[in-house]
């Protein structure tokens, strides 16, 4: 392994993680940045197809404290991007190693290779416990004792390693919060939509459709990922020490013909067209479509606060910064759009189970499943947030530059011509 070697006026970056969803969208963009000699410490390295030229691929995990402990002293990059997270749906134990251990490991790599610059992604879920968030900012909520799931808990104990770690032999650091993501290369969100449109269940509605919702577009969360490199090494004052949310931007009006009675059925009479003739995802280039010419939103102005924020910069401890494409949605919209683009033409009628039915049904499943050993992800919990309101104001992002530059609805036509 050699480390990359710095041209004039380039900086090193190592993107841990940089082989996963967001993680290959952030070195995509370092690296078409031109700025950045870009190097890649994952559990596995990409295939031939999705490898990006001229970055440095190294395999490991960081829940092995020596591996990653080697790697960063021997690349000594001038900052580190710490992307790496499990997919859902994986043992608490997992979780625990990776977010919270992990986390630690990767602090205590920087400190004994003298790194001081350090970026965590984390998850506007570490905040989330079930209430209705509408449009709240970093300082109206806390973190929670509890995350309302191993994954979410988790990520929270790293970014409690983070904080503590900020000011500590120099270092400094930046927190992304972004939302639900898709994209490119996406394989959760995207496939779960698309497996429900094949099992002709996109035609089952839980709750009346009112409840705002953030979702994001890779690219821009990778976006903002690089925006926070730059400050941190042009003004690290500006934004060490700091986290924030990212998201699309302000709420969309709800579609006229969604489904959002209390009743039965309803019936959509939109007329939309898509197709799936492809099967192929997860390939990519320096050229990928995530780097094409943007769709500019002009529906998110940033409202900031800088005399709040100057009170900020004065006092950073424990300051957070959420990043989401600024767009919030009803919930069902989102799916619709994807939907559509999978090929549903809106028409028919969609079946509307109220929220305190879809409850009940819930309850019902969580025992079956206890008395019989079996598992489901039709919880209470899921209807909650399939039901809940959660978006978030972004407005502190506006200290990186951060506005959403590729439009919710253009990020799903992208992520779907890859992937399908």
């Amino acid at each position: 392994m050699c480390s990359p070697s710095q041209g004039k006026n380039m900086h090193s970056a190592l993107v841990i993680g940089g082989a996963g969803f967001l993680g290959s969208h952030v070195v995509e963009q370092l690296v078409n940045h031109g700025e950045y000699v870009v190097s890649v410490f994952d559990i596995q390295e990409p295939n031939d197809e999705s490898r990006v030229s001229g970055v440095t691929y190294v395999q490991g995990s960081v829940v092995d404290a020596t591996s990653i402990a080697n790697v960063i002293k021997e690349l000594q990059p001038l900052i580190v991007l710490h992307t790496a997270s499990p997919v859902h749906g994986l043992p608490p134990k997992i979780y625990y190693e990776v977010n919270e251990t992990g986390t630690q490991n990767v602090i205590s790599a920087c400190r004994a290779a003298g790194v001081k610059k350090l970026i965590y992604t984390s998850s506007t879920g570490v905040v989330w416990t079930g209430a209705e968030f509408n449009g709240v900012s970093e300082d109206q909520i806390n973190f929670p004792a509890k995350g309302y799931d191993a994954y979410h808990h988790t990520k929270g104990l790293g970014e409690r390693l983070i904080l503590a770690a900020e000011g500590h032999d120099g270092m400094q650091t930046v927190i992304i919060r972004p939302c639900g993501m898709t994209g490119e290369r996406d394989k959760q969100l995207i496939w779960r939509l698309a497996e429900v449109y094949d099992k002709k269940q996109h035609r089952v509605q839980i709750g009346d459709n009112t409840n705002l919702v953030d979702y994001a577009y890779a690219g821009n969360v990778a976006h903002a990922h690089v925006l926070a490199c730059e400050k941190l090494i042009a003004d690290p004052d500006l934004v060490s020490g700091q986290t924030f949310f990212i998201t699309n931007g302000e709420p969309l009006p709800q579609n006229e013909n969604t489904a959002s009675t209390s009743g039965i059925s309803v019936s959509l009479s939109q007329s939309h067209q898509g197709s799936r003739d492809k099967n192929v995802c997860g390939t990519f280039n320096s050229a990928s479509t995530s780097t094409s010419t943007p769709l500019l939103l002009p529906v998110y102005t940033p409202q900031f606060n800088r005399f709040g924020w100057d009170r900020c910069r004065s006092n950073r401890t424990r300051q957070t910064f959420f990043i989401t494409n600024g767009e919030p949605l009803p919930q069902w919209d989102f799916s619709r759009m994807i939907w559509k683009e999978l090929g549903d033409d809106g028409n028919g009628r969609v079946t509307v189970i109220p929220r305190f039915v879809g409850l009940i049904m819930a309850s019902l499943a969580e025992i079956f499943c206890r008395i019989t050993g079996s598992s489901t992800q039709f919880t209470k919990f899921s209807v909650r947030y399939l039901t809940g309101t959660q978006w978030y104001n972004i407005d502190k992002a506006d200290v990186l530059g951060y506005k959403p530059n590729v439009s919710l609805e253009e990020g799903i036509k992208r992520t779907v011509k890859v992937c399908f």
